[in-house]
């Protein structure tokens, strides 16, 4: 995950646009939770696995999408947002998309197309 940090990180320090410190982190958050949720719940996470994150730079918004290999074997096959997880400050874990939800203000979603095994999360970020 952090090297998905890292990337986000740099691509928009090189970036000829310049974004506010405040979405600078919440890309990292959600490349960042977009990754282990790839490695926690997809086949990228098994021996040989690999995942693609892609960002679109643009002047008023940024666009972060990350390509896994598809459902582990028993895992949900579309993922869940749960936002009650937010209020529980028991909970150990199902954070991840819902912190994505409010960093991207709604602006996110999945993609699992039939012909293929892969699935697609992705999120846009208001700058």
């Amino acid at each position: 995950m952090r090297s998905c940090r890292e990337f986000a990180t740099e691509a928009i320090g090189a970036s000829r646009y310049r974004y506010s410190d405040e979405l600078r982190e919440n890309l990292r958050l959600c490349a960042s939770e977009l990754a282990t949720n790839a490695v926690r719940h997809s086949k990228s996470g098994e021996a040989g696995g690999v995942f693609t994150v892609l960002l679109h730079l643009r002047p008023t918004w940024i666009g972060l999408a990350l390509h896994d290999l598809g459902p582990k074997a028993g895992a949900p096959s579309v993922p869940r947002v749960l936002l009650r997880t937010l209020d529980d400050p028991l909970s150990a874990s199902g954070r991840g998309l819902a912190m994505v939800s409010l960093c991207s203000h709604g602006r996110y979603g999945f993609m699992a197309p039939p012909q293929s095994s892969q699935h697609v999360a992705w999120c846009e970020l208001a700058a």
